[in-house]
């Protein structure tokens, strides 16, 4: 139970540190802090909506429809991530 629990920490450990090197070099390329999340998010933006949509006007849509429109869409956006 010791080594698993080792393991998964080491894991965590390398995950959360690729994510803030990532970052760290992300935040050294932009020109400005808020930049940052907005090139995340606004290739999300269609997508995300199009599932609100998609889930307010046809309640009967089930995942699997929800989940392949949103890859679709994410795809096929002009944004670039």
């Amino acid at each position: 139970m010791s080594k698993e629990c080792a393991q998964l920490n080491l894991l965590k450990m390398l995950e959360l540190g690729s994510f803030l090197t990532g970052l760290a070099v992300l935040s050294s390329k932009a020109s400005s802090l808020l930049e940052i999340p907005v090139t995340l998010i606004t290739p999300l933006n269609g997508p995300l909506l199009g599932v609100f949509i998609a889930a307010y006007f046809f309640p009967k849509c089930n995942m699997k429809g929800i989940w392949s429109g949103f890859i679709f869409s994410f795809v096929l956006s002009d944004e670039p991530l």
